[in-house]
């Protein structure tokens, strides 16, 4: 409705009269008042001077969608007032095209008269179309961008604007294509409605849409065309280019673009003291691309990083995003003395101003007093090794793993396939029979040195110990027992990282003890590695496995005795052993892949994590020996882990044991570039 009394408003209006702006210009009129896109419309101005062989106009700098059609024509205008009296005075024409629909700035005139210089403001333009009958005035709009550098990683404001509109209209849909060669996010609440005062007519710039986009590559890229919907039209909003550089080498490391601060904080305390936990805060603050720079970690050598919470609060504005980012570090304090935090220097790039500015390299200095023990160090628990008797009652296979074992899964289905054509009843009870054969044998092994291991234990010689444990081992390599034994030797001998592999390794061996997993946990809780990477689940996959081997046979039963006399019953049963078998072949199915994660220990004092896959590159995180690991891959000499926070990076082969597993680690080979 409002469409249609718009477009009746511009078709009766036939000329359009602006008043004077200047002294001696007597009035300017525009006909016709809408022009018809691609037609001529005319302009004339009536100048307060006789005689037209002193008046002139400078000539005139015309937008591209309006072109000179004639003049300027200067000639005398003689009127006569209603009391006779005859006035004379010089009349200017113009005739011009509309060469595109819209509302158009046609710039003012400047006139001279005699000796005086007049200038008129600019004119208001209007060109329309016509749309199902109706005159009417498209659309238009366009991107406004801010006009500076632009890089990878950067967050540049694009605001979709609806150009000089009479009124203010109420946007009912964008559409946006995305754009090639970035990420293009949609936001609220950026840009507001402008209003001007254009040849007596008051125009409003309207905010149709804001977005964030953030580029990621070099070149040329275009935004691409959008289109807007409102009071019942469709604007088209032309494609605009950027030009986007690389990052100066100065900020490759933070990507940083913006005018960004960092500062660094710790929760303030009157003591710190060894063993206990302290929290320390990164922020980056200001306006920039804060949702794309990295924040540099902090080094502290005198304590083990626990967790890293991210936090961020920041809100779109004309020159990025305002607000900060943050990144709160959890540290366990280990060692007493006066210990350093150090924050590395964080440069950025001020487009804006077009300068760098470097936050230089912050130090705190922090005096962490002893524990509250005595004698500074961590009270030890004593254990007491599993005897010759439990080893020799721990010896056992695993059958999920052996192939002959899968051949317990063929008896009844083949049964089955057999009595379906036979369907003989005799060999029912022959069949079950069958079923439930299964013999086995074990050779007798001598477990005597696990007997003097555990003497030498609890005599103290820790070491001699280890040697009668390592005896056994070798004899019986997969014994959960000796490896549990071991591990208390080398936990007593104060190498906790062969003592956390080697129970794990008895955990995978018999994951269903508990004995050995509170042993695991109370020796990593003693040497304040709460939070690990968790060994193999508490279930065997031999349960489920057993359980398919029951479960298909016995179902399998179920279905030969159904082929005597089918009932609802029998079907409900055979359905039920079914969706057993289904679940025991899921559980096996887990368990296994849970065994074949490859996890590591690492196994030294003072290894360090390093960001790139180099021997000469810069320690990123001390790694506290112990420590378990997700190994993702291996690069030449190192493997690329990841804590149970979920940080990365690359450590030596040296630096870790490898866990009891079944996977294999994924080989990246020489990855270019220091693997980055």
């Amino acid at each position: 409705m409002r469409k249609r009394l718009l477009a009746t408003l511009f078709v009766c209006i036939s000329v359009f009269t602006m008043p004077a702006q200047d002294e001696g210009i007597e009035s300017i009129n525009i006909h016709p008042g809408v022009v018809v896109e691609g037609e001529r419309f005319t302009v004339k101005i009536l100048v307060d001077e006789p005689d037209p062989a002193l008046v002139s106009v400078e000539d005139l700098s015309l937008p591209p969608e309006i072109s000179l059609y004639s003049g300027p024509s200067i000639r005398g205008n003689t009127e006569f007032g209603d009391d006779g009296n005859r006035r004379d005075r010089t009349r200017i024409t113009y005739s011009f095209r509309a060469r595109r629909a819209g509302r158009h700035v046609l710039p003012g005139f400047t006139i001279h008269s005699g000796d005086e210089i007049l200038q008129t403001g600019d004119l208001l333009i209007r060109v329309g179309v016509y749309q199902n009958g109706q005159l009417v005035i498209p659309l238009s709009g366009e991107w406004v961008i801010p006009e500076r550098e632009y890089f990878i990683g950067d967050a540049i404001p694009l605001l979709l604007t609806l150009l000089k509109q009479e009124e203010i209209l109420l946007i009912d849909r964008v559409r946006v294509n995305a754009p090639k060669g970035g990420a293009l996010e949609e936001l609220s609440g950026l840009g507001e409605i402008k209003e001007r005062e254009l040849g007596g007519a008051l125009l409003y710039d309207i905010p149709a849409g804001s977005y964030l986009f953030t580029p990621t590559r070099t070149g040329r890229v275009e935004i691409p065309l959008a289109l807007i919907d409102a009071a019942g039209l469709t604007g088209r909003v032309p494609a605009r280019s950027i030009t986007v550089i690389p990052l100066p080498e100065q900020v490759e490391e933070t990507g940083a673009i913006g005018d960004l601060t960092r500062t660094l904080s710790l929760e303030k305390r009157e003591l710190y003291r060894q063993g206990e936990e302290l929290l320390i805060t990164i922020r980056i603050s200001g306006t920039g691309n804060l949702h794309y720079l990295q924040i540099p970690e902090p080094t502290f050598r005198g304590a083990t990083l626990l967790d890293t919470e991210e936090v961020q609060q920041y809100f779109p504005d004309l020159l990025g995003l305002r607000g900060y980012r943050e990144n709160r570090y959890r540290f366990l304090l280990e060692t007493p003395g006066s210990q350093t935090i150090i924050a590395p220097p964080f440069p950025a790039y001020d487009p804006i101003r077009q300068e760098f500015h470097t936050e230089l390299q912050q130090v705190i200095s922090l005096p962490v007093e002893k524990s509250l023990s005595e004698t500074g160090e961590i009270p030890s628990v004593h254990f007491h090794p599993l005897s010759a008797e439990e080893a020799a009652s721990f010896h056992s296979s695993a059958a999920w793993g052996n192939g002959w074992y899968y051949l317990l899964l063929i008896p009844g289905p083949l049964l089955f396939f057999i009595f379906l054509l036979l369907k003989k009843k005799k060999l029912f009870l022959f069949a079950s029979i069958i079923l439930l054969l299964a013999a086995g044998s074990q050779d007798e092994l001598d477990y005597s040195s696990t007997s003097r291991g555990c003497a030498l234990y609890e005599e103290e010689e820790y070491d001699k110990a280890r040697a009668q444990f390592q005896e056994g081992l070798n004899q019986d390599p997969e014994n959960p027992a000796l490896h549990y034994n071991l591990a208390l030797c080398y936990y007593k001998l104060d190498d906790p990282g062969k003592g956390i592999h080697h129970l794990r390794t008895a955990l995978y061996y018999a994951p269903m003890e508990k004995k050995i997993r509170m042993t695991l946990e109370t020796i990593q809780s003693e040497l304040g590695l709460d939070q690990q990477v968790p060994p193999v689940l508490p279930v065997h996959p031999d349960i489920f496995f057993f359980l398919l081997i029951f479960f298909i046979n016995l179902a399998a039963l179920f279905a030969i005795w159904g082929l005597f006399r089918l009932g609802s019953i029998k079907i409900i049963i055979i359905i039920m052993f079914g969706l057993f078998t289904i679940g025991a072949a899921i559980g096996l199915l887990y368990t296994i892949g849970n065994r074949s994660r490859v996890n590591g220990v690492v196994g030294i004092e003072a290894s360090e994590m390093k960001r790139i896959p180099r021997q000469d590159a810069a320690f990123w995180l001390d790694l506290p020996e112990g420590l378990t690991l997700r190994v993702l891959g291996s690069s030449g000499d190192f493997y690329l882990v990841v804590t149970s926070y979920g940080l990365k990076g690359w450590v030596d082969r040296d630096q870790i044991i490898l866990d009891k597993t079944i996977g294999k680690v994924r080989e990246f080979g020489n990855l270019p570039d220091g693997g980055r």
